[in-house]
């Protein structure tokens, strides 16, 4: 694991034995900071986001008001970004708000065959609902044309 990034620099990832001897490299930055923040920094231009995945990001449970410039921002960069949920209530709670913003959605929301192995039982459910870590994703990319989704 990389050290934490203090400032605007790159952090030498590793590659696999069969990778390295490609001549392949990986480097990731971390900050911690919101992404709409972060996407105004100097790194950030320097380096053009390919892919956005957020694991399990619960903005539709929590801070719901302050992830609004962050998903604005994510739409706005029109690039294919996964997003994934303990359970299908967090993921169509999502798909509603990023309807709202006008996302356009390459795969709505679905049960995720890669999901972890392992199930939880869920003790704030009566009964006890059972879930997995990345149960269920879905793939978002951009806006759809006139920036609000039809429904």
């Amino acid at each position: 694991m990389p050290s934490k990034s203090t400032g605007d620099e790159l952090e030498d990832f590793g590659c696999c034995p069969a990778c390295t001897g490609a001549n392949r490299t990986r480097s990731v930055f971390m900050k911690r900071e919101l992404y709409h923040e972060f996407a105004k920094t100097r790194l950030f231009a320097s380096y053009p986001t390919d892919l956005i995945a957020a694991f399990h990001p619960g903005f539709s449970q929590e801070e719901v008001d302050s992830w609004r410039p962050t998903l604005e921002r994510i739409l706005d960069l029109d690039v294919p970004s996964v997003f994934t949920n303990y359970n299908v209530d967090e993921a169509t709670e999502e798909e509603e708000i990023l309807l709202k913003l006008g996302a356009r959605f390459l795969k709505k929301p679905e049960e995720n065959q890669w999901r972890g192995r392992y199930p939880y039982l869920d003790p704030a459910t009566e009964p006890y609902a059972i879930y997995y870590l990345n149960y269920f994703w879905y793939i978002v990319k951009g806006k759809v044309e006139g920036g609000e989704a039809a429904r």
